[in-house]
Protein backbone atom coordinates (compact mmCIF):
# COMPACT_ATOMS: atom_id res chain seq x y z
CA UNK A 1 0.00 0.00 0.00
CA UNK A 2 1.33 3.44 -0.93
CA UNK A 3 0.22 6.87 0.19
CA UNK A 4 0.05 9.77 -2.21
CA UNK A 5 0.62 13.44 -1.45
CA UNK A 6 -0.59 16.16 -3.80
CA UNK A 7 0.44 19.68 -2.89
CA UNK A 8 -0.58 22.63 -5.08
CA UNK A 9 -0.07 26.26 -4.07
CA UNK A 10 -0.22 29.64 -5.82
CA UNK A 11 2.85 31.85 -5.80
CA UNK A 12 2.66 35.61 -6.45
CA UNK A 13 5.52 35.85 -8.95
CA UNK A 14 6.46 34.52 -12.38
CA UNK A 15 7.82 30.98 -12.63
CA UNK A 16 11.34 32.25 -13.41
CA UNK A 17 11.45 34.19 -10.12
CA UNK A 18 9.92 31.35 -8.09
CA UNK A 19 12.38 28.79 -9.45
CA UNK A 20 15.23 30.88 -8.03
CA UNK A 21 14.25 29.81 -4.50
CA UNK A 22 15.60 26.37 -5.38
CA UNK A 23 18.61 27.41 -7.42
CA UNK A 24 19.78 30.36 -5.31
CA UNK A 25 22.17 28.71 -2.84
CA UNK A 26 21.83 31.21 0.02
CA UNK A 27 18.03 31.12 -0.18
CA UNK A 28 17.92 27.34 -0.43
CA UNK A 29 20.25 26.87 2.54
CA UNK A 30 18.12 29.19 4.68
CA UNK A 31 14.93 27.43 3.59
CA UNK A 32 16.22 23.98 4.43
CA UNK A 33 18.12 24.92 7.61
CA UNK A 34 14.84 26.19 9.03
CA UNK A 35 13.61 22.58 8.90
CA UNK A 36 16.72 20.85 10.24
CA UNK A 37 17.89 19.95 6.76
CA UNK A 38 21.40 20.46 5.45
CA UNK A 39 22.58 20.93 1.90
CA UNK A 40 24.89 18.08 0.84
CA UNK A 41 25.49 19.27 -2.71
CA UNK A 42 24.12 21.53 -5.38
CA UNK A 43 25.05 21.30 -9.03
CA UNK A 44 23.83 23.75 -11.64
CA UNK A 45 24.73 23.04 -15.25
CA UNK A 46 23.27 23.38 -18.74
CA UNK A 47 20.92 20.44 -18.08
CA UNK A 48 19.37 21.83 -14.88
CA UNK A 49 19.87 21.85 -11.13
CA UNK A 50 20.48 18.87 -8.85
CA UNK A 51 20.11 19.42 -5.12
CA UNK A 52 21.00 16.75 -2.55
CA UNK A 53 19.79 17.25 1.02
CA UNK A 54 20.24 15.41 4.30
CA UNK A 55 17.68 15.47 7.10
CA UNK A 56 17.99 13.82 10.51
CA UNK A 57 14.81 13.08 12.43
CA UNK A 58 15.37 12.35 16.11
CA UNK A 59 13.67 9.42 17.80
CA UNK A 60 11.67 11.88 19.92
CA UNK A 61 9.86 13.12 16.81
CA UNK A 62 8.80 9.61 15.80
CA UNK A 63 5.62 7.90 17.01
CA UNK A 64 6.22 5.73 20.12
CA UNK A 65 5.50 2.47 18.25
CA UNK A 66 8.65 3.10 16.15
CA UNK A 67 11.04 3.88 19.03
CA UNK A 68 12.23 0.29 19.49
CA UNK A 69 12.55 -0.26 15.73
CA UNK A 70 14.37 3.04 15.11
CA UNK A 71 16.22 3.84 18.37
CA UNK A 72 18.51 6.39 16.68
CA UNK A 73 15.83 8.14 14.64
CA UNK A 74 15.95 8.48 10.88
CA UNK A 75 18.46 9.75 8.34
CA UNK A 76 16.83 10.87 5.13
CA UNK A 77 18.63 11.64 1.87
CA UNK A 78 16.57 13.72 -0.57
CA UNK A 79 17.49 14.49 -4.17
CA UNK A 80 15.69 17.06 -6.30
CA UNK A 81 16.49 17.35 -9.99
CA UNK A 82 15.07 20.42 -11.73
CA UNK A 83 15.06 21.01 -15.47
CA UNK A 84 13.46 24.35 -16.13
CA UNK A 85 10.10 24.38 -14.40
CA UNK A 86 9.85 20.60 -13.89
CA UNK A 87 11.52 18.51 -11.26
CA UNK A 88 11.73 15.05 -9.78
CA UNK A 89 12.21 14.10 -6.15
CA UNK A 90 13.55 10.96 -4.54
CA UNK A 91 14.06 10.47 -0.82
CA UNK A 92 15.49 7.39 0.84
CA UNK A 93 15.46 6.55 4.56
CA UNK A 94 18.68 4.79 5.63
CA UNK A 95 17.28 2.89 8.61
CA UNK A 96 14.04 1.68 7.07
CA UNK A 97 12.84 0.24 3.79
CA UNK A 98 11.10 3.50 2.97
CA UNK A 99 11.25 5.79 -0.03
CA UNK A 100 9.48 8.77 -1.49
CA UNK A 101 9.35 9.50 -5.21
CA UNK A 102 7.52 12.03 -7.27
CA UNK A 103 7.39 15.04 -9.52
CA UNK A 104 7.26 18.79 -8.91
CA UNK A 105 6.47 21.61 -11.28
CA UNK A 106 5.94 25.32 -11.70
CA UNK A 107 3.37 26.54 -14.22
CA UNK A 108 2.27 30.03 -15.22
CA UNK A 109 -0.91 31.40 -13.68
CA UNK A 110 -2.71 34.75 -14.05
CA UNK A 111 -1.48 36.01 -10.66
CA UNK A 112 2.06 34.53 -10.88
CA UNK A 113 2.61 30.79 -10.96
CA UNK A 114 1.48 27.54 -9.41
CA UNK A 115 3.83 25.17 -7.57
CA UNK A 116 2.73 21.57 -7.63
CA UNK A 117 4.09 18.34 -6.21
CA UNK A 118 2.78 14.82 -6.52
CA UNK A 119 4.65 12.39 -4.28
CA UNK A 120 4.31 8.72 -3.39
CA UNK A 121 5.45 7.12 -0.13
CA UNK A 122 6.33 3.44 -0.10
CA UNK A 123 7.34 1.54 3.05
CA UNK A 124 8.12 -2.17 3.19
CA UNK A 125 7.72 -2.90 6.92
CA UNK A 126 5.61 -5.91 7.86
CA UNK A 127 2.63 -4.93 10.05
CA UNK A 128 3.53 -1.21 10.05
CA UNK A 129 3.70 -0.22 6.37
CA UNK A 130 0.36 1.57 6.16
CA UNK A 131 0.81 3.46 9.42
CA UNK A 132 4.34 4.56 8.58
CA UNK A 133 3.38 5.59 5.02
CA UNK A 134 0.56 7.71 6.44
CA UNK A 135 2.96 9.37 8.92
CA UNK A 136 5.47 10.07 6.13
CA UNK A 137 2.73 11.47 3.87
CA UNK A 138 1.43 13.76 6.63
CA UNK A 139 4.94 15.00 7.43
CA UNK A 140 5.71 15.55 3.74
CA UNK A 141 2.64 17.70 3.40
CA UNK A 142 3.71 19.74 6.46
CA UNK A 143 7.23 20.11 5.07
CA UNK A 144 5.94 21.23 1.66
CA UNK A 145 3.65 23.74 3.37
CA UNK A 146 6.54 25.10 5.47
CA UNK A 147 8.71 25.42 2.35
CA UNK A 148 5.81 27.15 0.59
CA UNK A 149 5.45 29.63 3.46
CA UNK A 150 9.21 30.29 3.36
CA UNK A 151 9.03 30.87 -0.39
CA UNK A 152 6.15 33.33 0.07
CA UNK A 153 8.27 35.24 2.60
CA UNK A 154 11.29 35.21 0.32
CA UNK A 155 9.23 36.45 -2.60
CA UNK A 156 7.70 39.14 -0.41
CA UNK A 157 11.18 40.45 0.38
CA UNK A 158 12.17 40.58 -3.31
CA UNK A 159 11.71 43.78 -5.22
CA UNK A 160 9.12 43.55 -7.96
Amino acid sequence: MCYFVTHIRNLPRACETCSQTGTNCATSCARWAAHGTSLVSRDVNQHGTTIVLYHAVSKDLLPPFLHSTLPNGLNIHRTEIWTGSEGSLQAVVEEAPAKVTGTMWLEPAPEGCVFGAQLTTDVQLPLFSGRVEKIIANNLDKLLEAEYQFTLGWLGNETA
